[in-house]
Order: C-alpha cells, then sequence, then structure tokens
C-alpha cells in the first residue's frame, strides 16, 4: 500500500502539464461469498459450516484520482486511492485500495469509461468470531464510468472485482468471490 502512495505523489510531480485530478464521494456495496476450492481439508472445513459464509455490506466511499491526459489525444491515465467506511452489520466494512488505469474521454468529456488494477485490503466480518478481525487482501479490477451533468461534475458509477481473494480463516485457507459496487459524485478539474 506504501508503494501506491508514494506512485499516487509521483505521479502529482510527474503531471505538472496536462494534469487533472478528481475526488468521488457515494456509497458503495460489497459482496463476498465463500467459494472455497481447497478439498484438501474438506471435512475440517465442512464440520465449521460457519465457513459457509456470504455477506453484503453498504458503506460509505471515497476515492481521489490524479492522472494526466495527452493534448492530442481524448486517453486518460491515472493513479487513484479509494477506500470505504461504514458501521452496518458486525464490524462495518472497512477497505483501502489503490489503482492506475485508462480512460477515455467521449463527446468532449460528457462521458468518461475508465478501467483500472490494483490491490485492496477490506474486512471481512465473520459471524462466529467475536473477538478476531480477519482480512482480505488482493487484486482487483475496476471499471468505472463518469458521466457529466455539469463543468465537470457528475456522477460516477463502477463495479469492482476480486482477483484471487483469499485469507487464512482457522488454519484454512479460504477463497472468496469479491463484488463491489459504487455509485457516488465526482468532481473532476482539468486545469491543474
Amino acid at each position: 500500500m506504501k508503494f501506491i502512495c508514494l506512485l499516487f505523489i509521483f505521479c502529482s510531480y510527474l503531471c505538472a502539464e496536462n494534469a487533472f485530478g478528481a475526488l468521488s464521494i457515494g456509497v458503495t456495496h460489497v459482496h463476498l461469498k465463500h467459494i472455497n476450492r481447497d478439498y484438501s481439508n474438506y471435512d475440517s472445513i465442512n464440520q465449521n459450516s460457519s465457513l459457509d459464509f456470504s455477506s453484503q455490506r453498504s458503506a460509505v466511499y471515497f476515492s481521489l484520482k490524479r492522472g494526466a491526459f495527452f493534448a492530442d489525444s481524448n486517453v486518460l491515465w491515472h493513479f487513484s486511492l479509494n477506500g470505504s467506511a461504514g458501521a452496518n452489520h458486525k464490524n462495518g466494512l472497512y477497505s483501502i485500495g489503490g489503482d492506475a488505469g485508462l480512460g477515455y474521454k467521449m463527446f468532449h468529456g460528457h462521458l468518461m469509461p475508465f478501467v483500472a488494477i490494483g490491490y485492496e485490503g477490506l474486512n471481512i466480518a465473520l459471524p462466529y468470531h467475536t473477538n478476531k478481525q480477519f482480512n482480505l487482501w488482493n487484486p482487483v479490477l475496476s471499471i468505472d464510468l463518469f458521466i457529466e451533468i455539469m463543468d465537470n461534475k457528475g456522477i460516477s458509477i463502477g463495479f469492482q472485482k476480486g482477483i484471487q481473494s483469499h485469507a487464512t480463516i482457522d488454519e484454512n485457507k479460504v477463497r472468496f468471490s469479491h463484488n463491489r459496487f459504487n455509485v457516488s459524485l465526482s468532481f473532476y478539474d482539468f486545469s491543474l
């Protein structure tokens, strides 16, 4: 995560000309589901029926984006930091991540699709552990669509898919299906 933060700061200095920044604040909905495929410990995993786990949680979402565009092109590249915080269900939903990606300004910037790959960490609120915190660290693939309403302000709609999501729970390596949906108000500034 420190590496992502350093890339974000480096990009801020590198993008002194033709730079842009964006702030997004909204809501996120995460669906985690246990999809263990390791059958070597099948008996011990099945003895604990709590590992048959599914969780749907919502939280406040934020994203800071910094990048550059090329003067004769509508292609954008960016680094972003994002996260979420919420208190519904046990232990809430807390996450932080970073990604790098490309975007394209369509229709004079009224629509801007982005695709990015990054890394994210989030907590897993298991129902049967009252005093332990489990975290899920995994690469993520994100797609995002910014729809301008007026003057570089608009709505962003996004989807994020966890890649090879797994955690160690009760000495078992457990895999998860990890999907995230975001809806946020976004403010872009292309005059930086």
